[in-house]
């Protein structure tokens, strides 16, 4: 069974988990898009440029109103977003042969869960790194139509996205210049969810995650089978991929 795309950071309680799962899911097996979503997809790493971020979501019904703040720091070699409430990151690093590994760092514990490319090749995780560097599935932008231009961010240009796919009305605001969206919204069975960006782009050669990792412990996905009676994994088993899958 393959392992849907899920991240405890992005999970289905966030609009940024829905933005980047959703679309995954539906266009990853569509052949007919997968040209189109191989431009787009060019086109971020093309404009991977160093940046910092702060977004809000907000998700609302008739009865539940949350919010959630994330930071996103991003540079052509590690993309990371951080969870403010869970204090944990998703990181992406690139290897020199332009290879991803995905880590998530659980700050408070000072510790750090480490998948190499060869872990999500087996766990059939398609590497997500374009997600998280522009806050939304590239591939999703090909599904949706281009409505309208609307006022310029800090000088870049700004496109309004829009559409439905599966009962889920979509409308994306989209920095080209950057492959970045400056707010999701998503509107689904009486549920709404919004991102937003919540303070003007940081864009810097400099622009650094203030929470140093490189003193954490690291764990690697191979040894967790000879850790189950680890107080560390045994807290946090349930955010793990396979943890997800076995949730199906």
């Amino acid at each position: 069974m393959k392992i849907k795309f899920l991240f405890a950071l992005f999970v289905a309680s966030t609009l940024v988990g829905c933005a980047l799962q959703q679309p995954v899911q539906q266009i990853s097996h569509q052949t007919s898009s997968q040209t189109s979503q191989l431009l787009t997809t060019n086109t971020v790493a093309a404009n991977l440029s160093t940046l910092t971020a702060e977004f809000t979501t907000r998700i609302y019904s008739n009865r539940n109103d949350t919010k959630t703040q994330w930071y996103l720091w991003r540079s052509p070699e590690r993309v990371e977003w951080l969870n403010i409430s869970a204090n944990t990151s998703e990181v992406w690093t690139k290897t020199s042969q332009d290879l991803w590994f995905y880590s998530k760092a659980f700050h408070a514990d000072q510790q750090v869960i480490e998948y190499s490319p060869g872990d999500l090749n087996l766990l059939q995780v398609a590497p997500a790194w374009q997600s998280f560097a522009a806050a939304v599935d590239p591939g999703l932008l090909q599904k949706l139509s281009k409505t309208k231009k609307i006022n310029p961010l800090d000088g870049f240009q700004r496109i309004q996205y829009r559409g439905t796919l599966d009962n889920a009305a979509y409308e994306v605001d989209w920095l080209p210049e950057l492959s970045l969206a400056t707010r999701v919204k998503i509107v689904e069975a009486g549920v709404t969810r919004v991102t937003e960006l919540k303070r003007p782009l940081l864009i810097s050669a400099n622009t650094k995650a203030p929470q140093n990792i490189s003193r954490y412990r690291v764990i690697e996905y191979s040894d967790l089978g000879d850790m189950e009676r680890d107080p560390f994994v045994m807290k946090i088993q349930h955010s793990l991929f396979e943890a997800q899958e076995h949730s199906e």
